[in-house]
């Protein structure tokens, strides 16, 4: 087997993310974690 092919990293703009479960984390930290952090931050 090539491993050269699988051993490249990802751009995070081409990964989409469907599944319902991580969707649901994903908007939390976006809408909640993120903004507190920077808040507390300040």
């Amino acid at each position: 087997m090539d491993w050269s092919e699988h051993n490249s990293p990802l751009s995070l703009r081409d990964i989409q993310v469907t599944d319902t479960f991580w969707k649901k984390e994903m908007e939390l930290v976006r809408t909640e974690v993120i903004p507190l952090s920077v808040g507390s931050a300040e």
